[in-house]
């Protein structure tokens, strides 16, 4: 069961998440520069279905995941922007690991790197000095 209710019986925020309509963005933005100073292009996959939504920044990725071919080799080396399988596992990640509740993930996509945002923290009474030390959440949870 996915348990979409909170106790009192309103949909909670995996609801919301999954709900084909929301107030949640997901922006990519793309700068000209190494810097935020120009944007060449903002775009928003947000405000529906987290699955749709991911599948949304997925085709996005792959579409400016630009191969380069350099023919001087036989046989000729085909050579991407970025691994596309590091990149859509960090997507994931920001997805996944976030705190829904503070802000939408962004993904910044410069002339040579991808930074990809998501607000998160630590999980609920643990200290950042149990953070370092290597104390997981469930340990603190018994």
């Amino acid at each position: 069961m996915l348990s979409l209710r909170n106790s009192n019986g309103e949909y909670n925020l995996l609801a919301e998440l999954l709900a084909d309509r929301t107030y949640i963005p997901f922006i990519f933005v793309k700068f000209q520069r190494l810097d935020k100073a120009a944007i060449f292009e903002r775009s928003d996959y947000g405000y529906g279905c987290l699955f749709t939504t991911y599948e949304k920044v997925k085709t996005r990725l792959q579409s400016e995941n630009i191969c380069v071919a350099d023919t001087t080799v036989r046989p000729r080396k085909d050579i991407y922007l970025f691994d596309y399988d590091c990149v859509n596992e960090a997507v994931l990640n920001a997805i996944v690991h976030k705190d829904w509740t503070i802000t939408e993930p962004q993904i910044f996509m410069f002339s040579d790197r991808i930074e990809i945002l998501s607000h998160g923290g630590l999980p609920r009474g643990l200290t950042k000095e149990e953070f370092f030390d290597g104390i997981s959440n469930q340990e603190i949870l018994h």
